[in-house]
């Protein structure tokens, strides 16, 4: 058996006892084109049958020739007997993205998209083709941009997205090399997005010039350390997100999805290394933006709900406003109207 399908198969570790209805999210790039070939190439192995299988497409409308991404999936999905299912960007959607940056933006609509799909077609599981290598950008990104702990993380090789869809993520022990090489072997065909070969997109130039130069002062692939090193911090992150909810439970009051209260007396007695991760479970709780909340965002709440005089207001990224009143830390988002 091929490396890349030993790997996707162990990636599918959670759902070979009990295979569901799947949606494939391709893009057409080469990970997520390997993805829907090795899933039916493997089919048998995971008592799979053809009409579990859904391929999903988002055209983001963000290059002029994007319609070929999806003619080319379409005609994939032919070749291969699965049902597909195509969405684009909304002309409103599109003005939102000038809101945010525009990677977020993609991905926040690409995953809505996929969701409503999911639902309507009722998979039980999301799959992407994140490989390897992307799980060890992101590592090497967020570490640059100063992440705590659930950041150094990565990305989740399982993540509940609702009660009834969990977006799964076979491919994070295979590498891109792995991926292209089962892609030849099979005269398999993909999309090449220019975008991704684009060096004003920070994760781009992460992948050509930062990995390139570190594999070549360690004299060594960097990729799969920097995956490892994510694999150690997730077994990690049940523990902590547990020990964090509890903290926080003690010392912080949602009054509204608007508004969250920390008392600085209760907030003080959190150990100092859950305080920041208090902050940052609210937000999540409170579905707040966090693109742009850094490590230093997160501390400066800390240290604001410790020490800010009262009557003090400040402000952090996303439309949230700091003030102490009452004794107590204030932090609303406020709601454009």
């Amino acid at each position: 058996m091929h490396p890349f399908l030993q790997g996707l198969l162990a990636g599918l570790t959670p759902i070979q006892k009990s295979p569901h209805r799947m949606l494939l999210a391709v893009s057409g790039g080469a990970d997520s084109t390997a993805l829907a070939a090795g899933i039916v190439e493997l089919e048998g192995r995971l008592g799979l049958i053809r009409n579990q299988l859904t391929v999903a497409h988002f055209d983001h409308r963000l290059r002029a020739n994007s319609e070929e991404d999806a003619n080319f999936v379409a005609g994939l999905c032919n070749d291969l007997a699965i049902d597909f299912h195509v969405g684009k960007a909304s002309d409103s959607e599109l003005a939102d993205r000038k809101s945010d940056g525009i990677e977020a933006w993609a991905r926040s609509a690409r995953y809505r998209f996929l969701n409503e799909t999911a639902g309507m077609v009722g998979a039980r599981y999301i799959l992407t083709g994140h490989t390897l290598n992307d799980q060890a950008e992101t590592v090497l990104f967020r570490l640059l941009r100063g992440t705590g702990w659930r950041g150094a993380a990565g990305i989740l090789p399982v993540h509940a997205l609702s009660a009834d869809i969990s977006l799964l993520r076979p491919l994070l022990g295979v590498t891109r090399e792995s991926v292209l090489d089962y892609l030849k072997l099979n005269q398999q065909t993909f999309v090449a997005d220019p975008t991704n070969d684009s060096e004003p997109y920070t994760r781009n130039r992460i992948r050509h010039e930062v990995i390139p130069l570190m594999n070549d002062v360690m004299s060594r692939q960097s990729a799969p350390q920097l995956a490892r090193f994510a694999g150690q911090m997730q077994r990690w992150l049940p523990w902590l997100e547990t020990e964090t909810a509890r903290w926080a439970e003690t010392c912080t009051t949602v009054d509204s999805p608007n508004t969250l209260r920390i008392d600085p007396r209760l907030f003080g007695q959190v150990p100092e290394v859950f305080r920041s991760e208090v902050v940052r479970h609210c937000w999540i709780r409170l579905q707040w933006p966090q693109q742009k909340m850094t490590e230093a965002h997160w501390q400066q709440c800390v240290e604001w709900a410790l020490t800010m005089p009262t009557g003090e207001k400040r402000s952090l990224p996303g439309g949230i406003c700091a003030e102490t009143r009452n004794h107590q830390l204030w932090l609303t988002l406020k709601v454009e109207i």
